[in-house]
Order: structure tokens, then C-alpha cells, then sequence
């Protein structure tokens, strides 16, 4: 059937003038042992190939522990958002690095700052925790507050409150993400489109999980959280519990509201 998938796709392509590249192409089968655990390619023997215009090639098998870049993004198969935290601060530490060597004035400083931006454009598709987060940041925190003549241990809740707060205005990337996680959610819900169709089907498996008749949104995160299967539905309904802001609505169409 994956072998099918893949001549049809291909077919398809290669009906609009388009080909596939081998060299960027790769599979793997996700299939669990008897112990639980993920196995390994040379446990789940098979190739799938290429056409490739009449020149056929054996595309790359992987384990699905292993990650591959894919439009700027670290993913692999079982989820584990490992490989592309350590992209972001190896990107972190490099951008540090220039900063620290570099005489610059303090609102130049301040400024350049704007590498955040480099670290929320994946985060409408990654799970980092908190804490992931926060490793991400340090360097570059480190290396900007004191260019912008700002004690480096300077309270992080001043830093990374808003203004009206008197804050310093920089937001934290996590919550940039659980914000445009939300926002996911929330405009797909209204829209026939393969999101939405997504989106359902992760919330429905959830509420199946879950096995309530409340929406799970509703029930604290800490009582029932351990029941939902592992993903992107799921890390977002631990991130919101954290905070005041819940979901209202049935499944597939929601609003945001604000608990008092």
C-alpha cells in the first residue's frame, strides 16, 4: 500500500512537470515490538522506490527516532521535539556569540533582539516545553541585556512583561506558541480545510482517550492529562491549563475566554 501511495503521489508530480528528489526523500514504519519500544529499520525490513523518470532508486528507510529538517523544522516520527531544540540553540549560541564580539550601542542592542522571531516561526508546528524554551532564550538574554546596559540577571518576569506592566515588552516563545496554537485551533475550526479535518480528529482521539462526558478542555489537565495520547492536541492542553485563558465550544468549532 506505501509503495502504491508513493507511485501515485509520484504520477501526480510528474503529471505537472514536477519530480521527486531521492535525495530528499525518505520513509519509515512505525510499528511497536513487544516491548513497547519503537522499532528498529533492520526490524522492519522493506524499501519503497522511486520511479524517478525511468531511472528507479531506493529511497532512504529511517528509525523514527531520527529527524530530518523538512521547510526549517526538526520533526520525526515519534514526536520528540529533542532534535530541533538543539537546532534552536545551536542558532541561540551562534547569535551570542556575534553579539558579544561586536561593539554596538545599547538600543542598537536592544534591537537586535528581533532573532525571536527566527525561534517562533516553527512554533505553530513544535511542543517545546517551557523549560526548552527557556535553555533556548539564556544565551541570547545573556548576551543582549548586558549590550543593551541592562543587568544580565535582571528579573526575567520584568524582562518578559509587557509594557503596560512596565515590562520590557519581549514575549516569551512560549507563550508565542500556546497563543498560535490556540489561534490554530480556533480559525480552522470555521474553515473546510485539511486543518480542520485534522484538528478534529486529534481533539475527538483526546476526547476518546479521556472518556468524558465533559469536553476534555474543561477537566483539570493534572487529573486527566496522563490519559490523552501524546501529541500536538494533548501539549496544548497542558500548556493552557497553566494559564487563565480556556477554550469554549464543541468539538471542531471554539472561541477563547477568559477564566476569572
Amino acid at each position: 500500500m506505501a509503495q502504491q501511495a508513493l507511485d501515485t503521489w509520484e504520477w501526480l508530480i510528474n503529471v505537472n512537470d514536477g519530480a521527486l528528489a531521492p535525495e530528499n526523500s525518505y520513509w519509515c514504519l512505525i510499528y511497536i515490538n513487544s516491548d513497547g519500544q519503537h522499532a528498529d529499520p533492520e526490524a522492519t525490513p522493506g524499501e519503497l522506490i522511486l520511479n524517478n523518470k525511468g531511472d528507479p532508486v531506493v529511497i532512504e528507510h529511517l528509525a523514527v527516532t531520527e529527524a530530518k529538517e523538512t521547510l526549517g523544522i526538526w520533526s520525526r516520527p515519534d514526536g520528540s521535539m529533542h532534535d530541533e531544540v538543539q537546532s534552536q540553540k545551536t542558532k541561540a549560541k551562534k547569535w551570542a556569540d556575534a553579539v558579544q564580539t561586536r561593539h554596538i550601542n545599547p538600543t542598537i542592542a536592544w534591537c537586535s533582539v528581533t532573532i525571536t522571531k527566527t525561534i517562533e516561526y516553527p512554533l505553530m508546528a513544535t511542543c517545546i516545553s517551557r523549560k526548552g524554551m527557556d535553555d533556548i532564550m539564556r544565551p541570547i538574554l545573556q548576551a543582549a541585556l548586558p549590550k543593551a546596559a541592562i543587568q544580565k540577571r535582571f528579573p526575567r518576569k520584568l524582562v518578559l512583561g509587557s509594557l503596560g506592566f512596565q515590562g520590557f515588552g519581549l514575549h516569551h516563545p512560549s507563550n508565542s506558541q500556546l497563543i498560535e496554537h490556540l489561534q490554530a485551533i480556533v480559525t480552522h475550526s470555521h474553515r473546510d480545510s485539511p486543518s480542520h479535518n485534522l484538528h478534529l480528529q486529534n481533539l475527538e482521539l483526546v476526547q476518546c482517550y479521556v472518556r468524558s462526558e465533559l469536553p476534555f478542555w474543561d477537566l483539570p489537565y493534572q487529573l486527566h492529562g496522563h490519559l490523552a495520547p501524546k501529541g500536538w492536541i494533548q501539549f496544548t492542553w497542558e500548556e493552557l491549563s497553566a494559564t487563565k485563558l480556556s477554550l469554549r465550544g464543541p468539538l471542531g468549532y471554539y472561541s477563547f475566554q477568559l477564566r476569572i
